[in-house]
């Protein structure tokens, strides 16, 4: 028997001069998932939360007028740059950083910088500052927060703020877990090398479902497969840092080797169920 629960929310956070410069946190995976802890004992349980938009409308009324960068359409990208980089120079900046947290530290992500251009700014956050993806997949142990950074310029004053909106999905999938199935259950590990194509678990013809975890920072492109040529980076299955995990109960796992590659220094552990 197999089930799956849905559930969608909004992000919504109006920051002013009261809130000072500390992180604050906006979005926390793993508080949308404690209401489901103990569905692990009957249940084989799959997880998935990702941001579907983030955005953010930034008004800086205190801060001196700047003049908006003089960029023409012909401009190359190293010109663009310059006169971005001499208006920043030339007139007060505020930043506004993102930041996740994996564990217990806060770990900044990008610094976006505004100025005062005489009205209300809009600006996208989950490309690029947040990934390269239309939507952000988040680990379920994972927190996102944001600071407002004094450049030099000053901090909000009163009259000033950034409101962040943004909507989130949750998937729960459930299988429910069948007394007498699985013999045994085999748990393994595999650290992996940046780049380095590497076999997570063997070929194993009993076995009825696998389990895999990302603890490490980096992400995690992985395919049961007994053709290590089709792991492609960008086309296969894959893992977000922060404790992601991935479990599947299809057959077209039961007799396969799997490969992963990643793009920076991390582990992967789990386990295998098998008959």
């Amino acid at each position: 028997m197999q089930s799956c629960i849905e559930n969608t929310g909004s992000i919504l956070r109006n920051i002013t001069s009261y809130d000072g410069t500390e992180v604050i946190e906006i979005l926390d995976s793993r508080a949308l998932y404690t209401p489901y802890d103990g569905l692990g004992t009957a249940w084989y349980v799959g997880k998935k939360l990702m941001i579907e938009e983030l955005q953010i409308t930034v008004n800086l009324a205190s801060f001196p007028l700047a003049q908006v960068p003089d960029i023409a359409p012909e401009d190359t990208a190293a010109e663009k740059l310059l006169k971005i980089s001499q208006s920043e120079r030339a007139y007060p900046s505020l930043g506004f950083a993102l930041y996740r947290k994996i564990g217990s530290q806060w770990r900044r992500q990008a610094l976006p910088k505004f100025q005062n251009y005489g009205s209300e700014r809009y600006l996208p956050l989950l490309q690029p500052y947040l990934g390269i993806t239309e939507v952000k997949v988040m680990g379920d142990n994972e927190k996102l927060g944001v600071q407002v950074v004094d450049l030099g310029g000053g901090s909000l004053k009163e009259g000033d703020y950034i409101t962040v909106t943004g909507s989130w999905s949750q998937t729960i999938s459930l299988v429910r877990k069948e007394t007498g199935v699985l013999a045994a259950t085999i748990p393994f590990s595999c650290n992996l090398t940046r780049g380095v194509m590497s076999q997570v678990v063997p070929a194993r013809p009993g076995r009825r479902t696998l389990t895999l975890q990302n603890h490490g920072r980096a992400v995690v492109w992985f395919l049961p497969t007994n053709e290590p040529s089709a792991l492609q980076v960008g086309a296969s299955l894959y893992l977000e840092p922060g404790g992601s995990s991935y479990t599947s109960f299809g057959k077209w796992i039961l007799d396969k080797q799997v490969y992963a590659i990643a793009e920076g220094d991390t582990k992967i552990v789990g386990y295998e169920g098998v008959a």
